[in-house]
């Protein structure tokens, strides 16, 4: 069972990344919803040549549109919640290197930021690149390049280490 202050917390946080978006208008969810899911890499399909998202936020678009979106909170925050790989550490081979990438979204000072942390345990055991940015992809690009940064430094990998 959902307590007030989960529920508070959740609508906080949609209502942040939903708002963060200077398109943002509550009578038009698709707006900001289709181009958020092509991002994702999801499906979106169209009918009368309207973008619909396949993502089940028809019933909160007259809890939105009346004002009391307190009912489609939880479906909204399930649904974002699904899009991402929330703190995953995935698996990358570079050039025979096996590596991880991890990344991990949060909120902070009312914006939502994206912590991204790379390794390669098996040639660069230690170090590890790190960094936090607005955008997704850019988190993890210069976590990478934290880690490369890093790595080359101390001399532990080269160029030639890159010539796969």
């Amino acid at each position: 069972m959902l307590t007030s202050s989960t529920i508070l917390i959740s609508s906080l946080v949609v209502f942040l990344a939903l708002s963060a978006s200077a398109d943002w208008n509550f009578g038009d969810l698709t707006k900001v919803v289709v181009p958020f899911l092509q991002q994702q890499g999801q499906k979106t399909s169209s009918n009368d040549n309207v973008p619909k998202p396949k993502f089940p936020i028809q019933a909160c678009v007259g809890s939105v549109a009346s004002g009391n979106y307190m009912p489609c909170i939880g479906q909204l925050a399930h649904q974002i919640w699904k899009l991402h790989n929330w703190s995953e550490d995935t698996p990358i081979n570079i050039c025979g290197m096996n590596c991880v990438g991890n990344i991990k979204g949060r909120l902070s000072s009312w914006k939502w930021k994206w912590d991204g942390k790379f390794r390669c345990d098996e040639k660069a055991p230690g170090i590890e690149g790190r960094d936090t940015k607005l955008s997704r992809n850019g988190a993890m690009e210069w976590a990478i390049k934290d880690f490369l940064n890093k790595a080359f430094s101390r001399g532990i990998i080269s160029a030639k280490d890159f010539q796969c």
